[in-house]
């Protein structure tokens, strides 16, 4: 007798980014993509990117200081508190969890991103902020928040 086996599914879910949208865009995929202009750094300069090979195709992947300068640009943006604490989270996890140093990330954001700026978000980022990105990662809010100063020092 036939005995069904336990299945794991799991979704793996694509942002797509482009640098800029084509007035067409939509006509032909149906959907309209984020638009970020720092992704056109992943398209200029093979430094700026590592490649994937997925889906029988090679998918270019932003580097960490490149999606750390898109998270930075999009949380001083921010509106709706959801989504700027869920934009402080991925920084903190993309620099917690690269295996990336952050110096050499800060080093490479430093290139093109003005460490004043990175200084103004990052003090932008309030106490209870810090404290609620903490509650939904499980990190205690000191190391949220070392790992955040450590960009902006």
């Amino acid at each position: 007798m036939y005995e069904p086996h336990e299945i794991d599914i799991s979704y793996q879910y694509l942002k797509t980014v482009v640098d800029i949208i084509h007035p067409k865009f939509y006509d032909v995929f149906h959907f309209n993509p984020v638009d970020e202009p720092l992704i056109e750094m992943v398209f200029r300069d093979k430094a700026n990117r590592t490649i994937e090979k997925s889906f029988g195709k090679n998918l270019w992947i932003p580097k960490p200081h490149v999606l750390l300068a898109t998270k930075l640009n999009s949380v001083i943006g921010r509106d709706k508190e959801h989504k700027r604490l869920k934009d402080i989270a991925d920084i903190f996890a993309l620099l917690w969890f690269t295996d990336v140093e952050i110096l050499d990330i800060k080093s490479n954001l430093l290139e093109f991103y003005d460490r004043g700026n990175i200084k103004k978000i990052i003090g932008s980022i309030s106490k209870q902020e810090i404290m609620n990105v903490a509650s939904i990662t499980g990190f205690s809010w000191e190391e949220v928040e070392r790992i955040l100063l450590e960009i902006a020092r």
